[in-house]
């Protein structure tokens, strides 16, 4: 007899349901699969774009540690084949292998009062750009400094405290010289060294190495001309080598590189009466210059990108401008002087100023350049004498070794109106990187739109 209980087919029923409920789980998680490919896919593609990008950062950083002119090339301005055959067999242009006195050192550091200048910043200097100084800025009145200003000095002044400033300076005539830092009181840094010479910039005129750049013996006179050339006279160069380096209307060397060495050794030089060669000093003027001395006498305006470096001194005798300004020109010029960087004034022995009939009275001077003044100073001659000229305005930079007087508060020389050049940020003129030890670094990522023209 068969047992009639109401249980036949509960065990397929049961069977089934966990067959449904498993397909359902493994429909579900094959869903979720697929709607994850695509984000997983961006995520593997976004980390792939970011590898590519950093080798493509680290390529372009190497070539500048390299060579810093590259800064130069774009997509619309690519470097020639012969310098850059591709990016695995680029080879760069070869690199250059090659009685301390009481007041050398730091105010801070304890630098004599008795036989040492303090130099100040005025009322009526104005600083347009960053400012740094290893030393202690010195003020009177109320000099204004409108970019960031650092400085090695960690004291400050013994001044009643105050929630408004720091007085990380020192006021010449006490608490009451306030000067203005409108980007807030200046901040500590560490000291910032200089390079103690330019001879690797020379090595960019050896002819013998196939470098292209003009190299002059002593003193030497250069007046750039609107036209992107320059007007040399420089009696003492007399090696055929460089002899289409001298004369009216000279090209710029092809990679922008001049160099004023001393007069060799072994070569005859000599002044004309109690003048160089090149009439300087001019009649009463009681400025002494040196008959073999590398020295650049320069002026004029600049088209295109030029570095000139001397052994010496490098002496500003007029104006010395770009053609075109603003951050999309082309110009830019570096002097570097193993000595001085001076701006040219001459007087007599009365203090009184003079006026050269060459280049006139240098009144309001107008200066484009990044300068380096790796042993001195950048520095007015006779800075102390004579009736005050004006401003000095200057579209640059400024580095020296040890910070320069230009005038005086009792009415001489010149005040200041200085204005960093920005693109001096990204870019250097020609070789100048070649002294220094500081490599290009990587200083912000950022995420960017993919600029047209360039593949998804």
């Amino acid at each position: 007899m068969r047992n009639r209980n109401g249980q036949e087919g509960v065990a397929m029923i049961t069977i089934m349901m966990v067959v449904v409920v498993l397909t359902l789980l493994m429909v579900a998680t094959l869903n979720y699969a697929m709607q994850g490919e695509p984000q997983s896919r961006r995520d593997q593609d976004w980390n792939a774009a970011l590898a590519a990008a950093q080798v493509g950062v680290d390529d372009y950083q190497y070539r500048l540690q390299q060579y810093d002119e590259y800064v130069q090339y774009s997509a619309t301005n690519p470097p020639t084949r012969r310098m850059w055959p591709s990016p695995a067999g680029w080879t760069p242009p070869a690199r250059p292998t090659t009685a301390t006195s009481r007041c050398s050192e730091y105010w801070w550091q304890g630098r004599s009062t008795s036989y040492c200048v303090r130099i100040s910043f005025v009322t009526g200097d104005t600083i347009n750009g960053p400012l740094h100084t290893n030393d202690t800025i010195s003020v009177i009145g109320n000099p204004r400094f409108n970019g960031k200003a650092t400085t090695a000095y960690s004291g400050q002044m013994s001044c009643t405290a105050s929630s408004s400033f720091t007085w990380r300076w020192y006021g010449l005539s006490g608490c009451s010289d306030r000067p203005v830092f409108q980007s807030g009181d200046p901040e500590v840094v560490p000291i910032l060294p200089l390079p103690t010479t330019n001879t690797a910039i020379k090595t960019e005129t050896d002819r013998t190495a196939g470098k292209t750049g003009c190299l002059y013996n002593g003193p030497t006179r250069i007046v750039l001309n609107a036209s992107g050339t320059m007007t040399v006279t420089s009696p003492f160069t007399t090696s055929s080598t460089y002899a289409a380096c001298v004369g009216t209307n000279v090209a710029l060397p092809a990679n922008g590189v001049i160099y004023v060495q001393n007069v060799p050794s072994g070569q005859s030089a000599s002044c004309s009466g109690s003048q160089n060669r090149l009439g300087y000093p001019i009649s009463n003027d009681v400025t002494d210059y040196g008959c073999r001395d590398g020295d650049v006498f320069l002026s004029g305006t600049l088209k295109g990108r030029l570095t000139i470096a001397a052994e010496n001194n490098i002496v500003i005798v007029a104006n010395t401008r770009y053609a075109t300004t603003g951050a999309a020109s082309t110009d830019m010029l570096g002097l570097v002087a193993n000595q001085f960087v001076q701006v040219y004034h001459p007087v007599n022995s009365s203090g009184n100023n003079l006026t050269d009939s060459r280049t006139g009275l240098f009144t309001n001077p107008q200066i484009h350049a990044a300068m380096l003044a790796l042993g001195h100073s950048f520095i007015v001659q006779n800075y102390d004498e004579g009736a005050q000229l004006g401003t000095i305005t200057i579209n640059g930079v400024i580095a020296q070794k040890w910070r320069g007087p230009v005038g005086t508060s009792g009415g001489t020389g010149y005040l200041k109106g200085y204005g960093y050049d920005s693109r001096l940020q990204y870019a250097s003129p020609p070789y100048v990187q070649e002294i220094t030890e500081t490599d290009y670094r990587t200083s912000q990522w950022a995420e960017v739109t993919n600029p047209s023209g360039l593949p998804a």
